[in-house]
């Protein structure tokens, strides 16, 4: 354990196949852009983004709509006047965060580490990571990312994995709630999410698979009970589709034991 941060983590290994259609030249010219150099400059631009009268992106509410595109990838928020559109960021500042993302996921994993302004479930707009992954089977450690000291500093508690295609649609966003949970929301695709967490004396290892519709399965544990005391011990963790993550044990895949 003395390589991770935490008795409590988690790891992700993307499961998709087939050739990178991920062309980076293509996708800039579509972006609006902010540079920000300072620390100082970064807080100013979210201070100001967070405030009605000088928000220069969009003030308005995005409508929650879980929806297919035409290429069959699923898409959590309607396509219409409300959707926010964030600016991506450039400038010393997001150099600095996309160096420690990119070092933490593996040099060779990543088409590329981008950071955009991103408005959260409270109306209240952040800073996000995007993530273009060159391909999957890798294991990433989300709660180092998500605990790096960079990314703490900035407030960057939103990283998105993103799939290797044209679009580079969104495949699993982990983020770190208002309470303070890790979040783990699939979007697109089958994920492996391994967590490790303590139940007294006790290590527990449990690893999921995990796809888009929310729906999972156990493929493999270290000869856990399963009892409610045990599984409610991770409590620092969410796991789901996109917008409906939940406690392990509120899962019918892990006995559904729902609490009350």
């Amino acid at each position: 354990m003395s390589e991770n941060l935490h008795k409590t983590y988690e790891t992700i290994v993307p499961i998709f196949t087939g050739p990178s259609l991920y062309q980076q030249a293509s996708n800039v010219t579509q972006h609006k852009y902010v540079s920000l150099d300072n620390a100082e400059e970064w807080d100013t631009f979210f201070e100001m983004q967070n405030n009605l009268s000088t928000n220069n992106t969009n003030t308005k509410i995005p409508t929650r709509h879980i929806h297919k595109d035409s290429n069959g990838m699923f898409k959590y928020t309607a396509e219409d006047e409300n959707k926010y559109n964030g600016k991506y960021i450039k400038g010393k500042i997001a150099d600095e965060i996309t160096t420690a993302i990119s070092t933490l996921v593996g040099g060779n994993a990543a088409h590329s580490v981008a950071l955009k302004e991103s408005k959260n479930g409270d109306n209240i707009i952040i800073p996000a990571a995007r993530v273009v992954l060159k391909s999957g089977g890798h294991s990433i450690n989300t709660t180092k990312l998500l605990n790096d000291p960079v990314c703490k500093k900035y407030n960057v508690s939103s990283i998105t994995l993103c799939l290797p295609d044209e679009n580079m649609t969104r495949g699993l966003r982990c983020g770190i709630d208002k309470d303070g949970k890790r979040i783990y929301e699939v979007a697109n695709g089958l994920y492996e999410i391994a967590l490790h967490w303590e139940f007294g004396e006790k290590q527990c290892q449990l690893k999921l698979l995990v796809k888009e519709d929310g729906s999972g399965k156990i493929i493999e544990s270290n000869g856990m009970s399963f009892e409610r005391d045990e599984l409610q011990a991770l409590n620092e963790v969410k796991v789901g589709r996109q917008y409906e993550a939940k406690f392990l044990y509120e899962h019918s895949f892990c006995g559904n034991w729902v609490s009350g």
